[in-house]
């Protein structure tokens, strides 16, 4: 576990894996629901439709094992995305030089060089660039498990396409809670996974569960939160909503593909929509994966 962030009004902490989230949420904590504390959500008797029945010891397993089941409902919908997607490529805005342009390179101006004009043109590449994937696995307590099963088949078909077209990638789950101070800027409570990058297996069953499986939300980030201090405590909402979802600021987010917390159902209602909401992302940031079709 590293801190990345660590201000009086934003606590960033960023894990390697689960495994290091679990052995992190695992530890004993000054919070317990106990003793005129409110109750403790992480550890909520199990229901089917809150965190599919898994339980405290259930996600403390499947942090270290995966969740084989969502991995191969994921790719049972990733097959039917195969035909669909189409690997792009990246497109980059490159600088060209002639006597005629739409602004000065003052270099090349002051040099004497009569090519000191220039303009920047698209030009669609291959090869290997890094790609930052992030994911918010943060959902209103309404929104089933079977809604994020989609989003995460459609992450996961795209992260492909990048990867098919060179890409290499980095992929990490993300929760925010953000919490309003009259005084001054929100107080933000963030807990970052890294489940993919370069030169690791890419580990589906690990993916499906940071991804898509609503333990991952309902008992690790809220044992996360359960795990600070009583002043963010206080701040986030333990033991009474655990804050509503949110997600990092746009400057945080500039070289990083990033499909926020879900707020309803819009946009992931069917897989073809969370394909196009996928798709609508990475264009944003000049990936051109198309869909046939």
């Amino acid at each position: 576990m590293n801190i990345i962030k660590n201000t009086p009004y934003y606590r960033w902490l960023q894990f390697s894996g689960l495994v290091d989230l679990r052995d992190y949420i695992s530890k004993p904590c000054e919070y317990d629901g106990k003793a005129g504390q409110a109750s403790s959500s992480s550890r909520r008797s199990a229901s089917s439709s809150w965190d599919l029945g898994l339980g405290w010891n259930g996600t403390l397993k499947m942090m270290g094992e995966g969740w084989s089941k969502g991995a191969q409902t994921i790719a049972d919908i990733g097959k039917r995305y195969e035909s669909e997607i189409v690997p792009g490529v990246v497109r980059q805005w490159e600088p060209v030089h002639d006597v005629t342009g739409v602004m000065v390179d003052v270099g090349r101006y002051v040099e004497g060089i009569p090519e000191c004009m220039m303009e920047y043109i698209p030009a669609d590449v291959w090869g290997q660039r890094h790609v930052h994937l992030m994911v918010s696995n943060d959902a209103p307590g309404d929104i089933e498990s079977q809604v994020m099963v989609r989003r995460a088949a459609a992450i996961l078909a795209i992260i492909e396409a990048l990867r098919a077209s060179g890409c290499l990638c980095t992929l990490d789950s993300v929760v925010v809670t953000r919490a309003f101070n009259a005084d001054g800027p929100p107080y933000v409570l963030r807990m970052q996974t890294t489940l993919a990058e370069p030169g690791r297996p890419l580990d589906m069953d690990a993916i499906a569960f940071g991804c898509a499986h609503p333990a991952f939300l309902r008992r690790g980030y809220f044992a996360f939160a359960e795990h600070q201090e009583s002043h963010w405590r206080r701040l986030t909402g333990v033991g009474h909503g655990y804050g509503a979802p949110s997600d990092p600021d746009d400057a945080e987010l500039q070289d990083t593909l990033y499909w926020p917390a879900i707020q309803s159902v819009y946009g992931y209602t069917t897989e073809q929509e969370c394909l196009q909401t996928g798709l609508r992302i990475a264009k944003s940031k000049g990936l051109l994966i198309e869909c046939q079709g």
